[in-house]
């Protein structure tokens, strides 16, 4: 059944133009200098909340890297790890890292490997990189003009639709796919929104579950701490994950208008594909937690696992 599976994802997307799936609510995409500041970056990612922008050399006139916002939170957590740092409610951001530009701040990334298609390629050839791992294409034309960016989310939506009529995604389980279980990075809720920072760098992961005597309560993402920038509220560093994660959801109340964001979802092992594909698509999210009966953590399913799967044994190739 997962062939077969496989076997329309493909033929459903082959069709998909990268340029297609580019988010048209920006005027212009988003370039960085490489002599910025990582500070100066950092405030236009905000800004734009997005996650990252290709970076432009002006010496070699060309995009050839990529600044991350986790490359961000991990300096960050360097720089608080070195320094006996005093937060209150009027600490900038600039005064808790170091000073340096998005070019020497690359040296050290784990994240900047750069990966671009063209805009009338096929959604298809994209796949095996997004299955790899790869987050983010940089779209360019015909002349090598960038034209925006497309992410594994943009991937995910597009299979989505794609698999909406299709019985057998809500026939093949996680547990079918083999992705339902492995080792995952929790956090107690009363532990510092620091270490939650902390466990995401050490761990190599952009998320931790929260967790409560053994039991999942919530979780706190990348997304989640990009608004300590938006909102310049790192006196919350200090403050617990739980409360920080009410606080979060409160501002993303006040966002919508007084509508309640989405809970936190999880879901079991034999969860179907179509429902996941669902869940991930209504509530913006990169990843979803799979918990026992009784709510206690056992997997996390990414995006990446996702993608992956639904690659097969094809190879992605530079």
């Amino acid at each position: 059944m997962l062939d077969d599976l496989r076997s329309s994802v493909r033929t459903g997307i082959e069709s998909i133009q990268c340029g297609s799936l580019i988010n048209k609510k920006l005027d212009r995409p988003i370039v960085l200098d490489c002599s910025m500041t990582i500070a100066d970056a950092t405030e236009i990612l905000s800004h734009y909340s997005i996650s990252s922008a290709p970076v432009y050399n002006p010496n070699t006139q060309k995009l050839d890297s990529l600044f991350d916002f986790r490359d961000v939170c991990g300096l960050f957590v360097d720089s608080l790890d070195n320094k006996d740092i005093h937060i209150d409610h009027k600490t900038e951001f600039r005064s808790l890292i170091q000073d340096i530009t998005v070019e020497n701040a690359k040296k050290t990334s784990q994240y900047h490997d750069f990966y671009a298609i063209e805009s009338n390629q096929s959604l298809l050839n994209a796949l095996p990189f997004f299955g790899n791992g790869v987050h983010r294409f940089a779209v360019i034309d015909e002349n090598d003009a960038f034209k925006g960016v497309i992410s594994q989310s943009d991937a995910i939506f597009a299979i989505n639709q794609v698999l909406k009529d299709n019985p057998l995604s809500e026939q093949i389980t996680l547990d079918d796919m083999g992705i339902a279980r492995k080792q995952i990075v929790l956090l107690d809720w009363e532990m510092s929104v620091c270490d939650a920072l902390k466990a995401m760098r050490n761990g190599g992961v952009s998320s931790v579950g929260l967790v409560d005597e053994g039991i999942l309560v919530g979780v706190i993402s990348m997304t989640d701490i990009k608004y300590l920038f938006h909102k310049k509220a790192f006196r919350m560093l200090k403050d617990s994950c739980g409360e920080f994660a009410g606080w979060v959801r409160k501002t993303q109340e006040d966002e919508l208008g007084g509508k309640a964001p989405y809970p936190v979802f999880q879901v079991r092992p034999n969860a179907s594909l179509g429902f996941v594909l669902r869940k991930l698509v209504a509530t913006r999210s990169h990843r979803i937690f799979v918990t026992s009966p009784t709510g206690e953590p056992i997997g996390v399913v990414s995006m990446t696992d996702i993608l992956r799967t639904l690659n097969g044994d094809r190879v992605s190739v530079n």
